[in-house]
């Protein structure tokens, strides 16, 4: 079964937390050289783009990819599939317009614990 979740899902079901924890992980899993991480596809189209980053995420067992396209008339669209390594299994398809904004966001946390000097406890942000 797939389970198929659109904006309105996504977002309450978030947990930034364990957001930071599971993006850790995948971070840590790329570092030991066990995903797979090709560069993104870029193409372009009459107003815009269209993008496509897939990983495989070997010690994981996951797979998948995002794909998104934009246009400065239409603004831009995300899409997030995840497959299951073993049975090849389409786990779930689900809008990624929050979720790449609490990646982002994740991912600079994670920066910031391992950056930042112990004790600290201003940070700074600009532009």
């Amino acid at each position: 079964m797939t389970l198929v979740l659109n904006a309105q899902d996504v977002e309450p079901l978030c947990d930034m937390r364990a957001l930071i924890e599971v993006i850790e992980r995948g971070l840590r899993e790329e570092a030991r050289g066990r995903a797979v991480v090709p560069p993104r596809l870029n193409l372009p189209t009459a107003g815009g783009f269209f993008r496509v980053m897939p990983a495989v995420m070997n010690d994981s067992g996951l797979m998948g990819y995002k794909v998104f396209h934009g246009s400065m008339k239409a603004g831009v669209r995300y899409l997030i599939a995840v497959y299951a390594q073993e049975g090849e299994r389409l786990l779930a398809l689900m809008d990624a317009h929050y979720l790449t904004a609490a990646r982002t966001g994740a991912t600079t946390g994670i920066a910031t614990k391992l950056l930042a000097k112990p004790g600290t406890k201003t940070v700074a942000v600009i532009g």
